[in-house]
């Protein structure tokens, strides 16, 4: 599903497509070359902890403490699929979208959620304590996102 959000600074921020389905853990290990797998739960291990430590259910406080490389790299591939997905052009690089981040925290708390609900068990109860157990990396739903190869590869044609 394609999300919409107002993000950038300031002459080049506008509305932009961004996609959490499942497609964004071919376009991750596809860009990347890392399992998408692995890094979203190492991500949500530190977002838990960091809400732990904090004593906080804020998303928004919890992902100051993530990993800004993980998070860039999966928020820029989120973008990516986004704009591939509307078909729109491609007009930004993972810079870009590291320096999106760490200027609007509102948009961070967002997009964490936004990455949260598309990766929370969807037949957990919904209530408040729910919701908390649902940020634990065990609740995750997995597909198979291909090779192990190191080599991001690139589809044919």
């Amino acid at each position: 599903m394609i999300h919409f959000i107002d993000i950038g600074q300031g002459t080049e921020r506008r509305t932009r497509p961004v996609s959490f389905d499942n497609a964004l853990a071919y376009e991750y290990e596809l860009t990347t070359g890392k399992s998408y797998l692995r890094d979203l739960t190492a991500l949500f291990s530190e977002l838990v902890g960091v809400a732990q430590n904090l004593k906080t259910d804020d998303v928004g406080t919890a992902a100051a403490g993530m990993s800004v490389v993980k998070f860039g790299d999966i928020m820029y591939c989120a973008f990516r699929l986004g704009a591939i997905q509307n078909r729109e052009p491609i007009d930004f690089t993972v810079y870009d979208v590291v320096n999106w981040l760490m200027a609007d925290t509102a948009a961070v708390t967002v997009l964490v959620n936004l990455l949260v609900d598309a990766n929370s068990d969807p037949n957990a109860a919904d209530d408040d304590d729910a919701k908390k157990k649902n940020l634990t990396p065990t609740n995750f739903r997995t597909a198979s996102t291909g090779s192990r190869s190191s080599k991001p590869r690139r589809p044919a044609g």
